[in-house]
């Protein structure tokens, strides 16, 4: 609901200029009676006879006033009463959805235009094509022969160019344009929604009727102003009031034209091209060139047997592939290595396999690790068209090393085995020894200072035991005196 300004008649200021006007009126007569030679009591009841229609003016001003007010405060309740009025009410779509409802199942089938309903269609679709730019111009040209027009246009370039066009059609070329649409490319998402805004319009429609009454109220009392105060007051109201209507007239400008017009909004892309190859591999027993390729891949192999690998390319792409190229790291294998048993490596068609097959002797079990590529081209030239496509995969071939008796052939490799080890430690112990040979004249001539050193510490101890076990002369004897 709207909220209105109550009009309030403000008495202090009326007063404020009363008293100055019957101040000025009593110096006027006071003026008039000194230059007339008139008494002080004459001039005293000039100036209440002054005073008196002053007030007298005064009280007839304010009751004005407080009519004007009153009025207005009538008008606007009255206002306010019809605005509750036109909410609380069944609005006139709610009504036509309860008989719809009610009368559903005893009457056919009816478009919403028959019923009378506001409905907006709008739909988002995308499809892929070869050629976007005239794809493009292709739609625009079917949307003109129903009556639309193009509404607004987005355009990308680059690798894959895309293209969104939005289109405004009447409501009953809707579906045949949808149609159309669809047929040029290749249908990728389309979403189709309907809005029902029957109350919507009604709402706005009597809104905009409540606000407009309103309006001619404001400029009426305007009119009637009694004072600048309440002139501007009422001003004001009229300028929200004014906004309001201007608001909701424009809101329903809007939905009125989503209504007339239904909207598609239409994604063109470029057809993306993939490119890819699949690999499967498989074995049988034996050596035939690949005759028996694809191999079945069931059994056990003992070491010494012969075995074909078998390994089947699929171009599982959208464009031709040339120079297939076929490696592995652990065999140290290439194209020339393997035979072709049949399709063409230099021209492989979408959808085309190509069969190639190695033929070995098992000895122990591994895992090979192989890694083909090939060049997307565009089918008339060898010019790549693309990216190069890869894949890499590891197929394991396992050998039951169990499965044979052992015999003079695997003693004679396990002795030959054992010499190679032994001649390789040699190897390993003459490649140590030889950088030591530089050290050996600084080794014999400091073995030899330790000897030389050791005797002479040798010598040197035996002398000190020698001198230390000598026994000392005997002492002379005295010689006796003579007497």
């Amino acid at each position: 609901m709207a909220t209105h300004t109550r009009i309030h008649h403000i008495q202090p200021k009326q007063r404020h200029g009363v008293l100055r006007l019957w101040l000025l009126l009593a110096i006027v007569a006071l003026l008039a009676a000194a230059c007339s030679g008139e008494t002080f009591d004459s001039v005293t009841d000039a100036a209440e006879t002054s005073a008196d229609a002053i007030d007298t003016r005064l009280v007839s001003a304010n009751e004005e006033a407080m009519e004007d007010e009153e009025a207005m405060e009538d008008e606007v309740e009255a206002m306010e009463d019809n605005e509750e009025a036109m909410e609380d009410a069944p609005s006139p779509a709610s009504a036509d959805a309860q008989q719809l409802a009610a009368s559903a199942s005893s009457t056919p089938a009816q478009t919403p235009n028959d019923l009378g309903r506001d409905i907006i269609f709008t739909a988002v679709l995308t499809i892929e094509v070869d050629d976007v730019a005239t794809s493009g111009r292709q739609a625009t040209e079917a949307i003109s022969e129903l009556g639309g027009f193009v509404f607004g246009e987005e355009s990308t370039g680059g690798n894959r160019p895309e293209t969104t066009l939005t289109f405004k059609v009447r409501p009953d070329d809707f579906s045949a344009a949808l149609e159309a649409l669809g047929g040029f490319g290749e249908l990728r998402s389309q979403r189709i929604t309907t809005d029902d805004v029957t109350e919507r319009v009604v709402d706005l429609q009597g809104r905009i009727t409540t606000t407009e009454l309103g309006v001619e109220r404001l400029r009426t009392a305007m009119e009637n102003a009694a004072n600048v105060e309440n002139f501007a007051r009422l001003e004001q109201q009229l300028l929200n009031r004014e906004s309001d209507l201007e608001l909701l007239r424009g809101s329903l400008r809007t939905i009125r034209d989503q209504i007339d017009l239904a909207t598609i909004t239409l994604t063109i892309v470029q057809d993306e091209v993939r490119n890819g190859i699949e690999v499967s591999t498989s074995r049988y027993e034996g050596h035939d060139a690949g005759v028996g390729c694809p191999g079945t891949g069931g059994g056990s192999t003992e070491p010494g047997d012969d075995i074909t690998v078998c390994f089947e390319i699929i171009n599982v792409g959208d464009q031709a592939l040339t120079n297939v190229l076929f490696t592995d790291s652990v065999l140290d294998l290439d194209d020339e290595d393997l035979t072709v048993v049949f399709g063409d490596a230099d021209d492989l068609q979408p959808g085309q396999a190509l069969m190639l097959a190695y033929d070995l002797t098992a000895e122990r079990s591994l895992n090979m690790r192989v890694t083909i590529t090939a060049t997307p081209t565009n089918g008339t030239s060898t010019e790549a068209a693309g990216d190069v496509v890869r894949t890499t995969l590891t197929p394991h071939i396992s050998v039951d090393q169990g499965a044979r008796t052992a015999g003079f052939g695997d003693g004679f490799d396990a002795a030959t085995s054992l010499l190679s080890s032994l001649w390789a430690f040699a190897q390993v112990l003459v490649g140590f020894i030889i950088p030591l040979l530089v050290l050996a004249p600084f080794a014999w001539l400091a073995l030899l200072g330790m000897r030389r050193l050791r005797r002479s510490r040798t010598e040197v101890e035996t002398t000190e035991t020698t001198e230390s076990t000598e026994m000392p002369p005997p002492p002379a004897a005295p010689v006796a005196a003579e007497a």
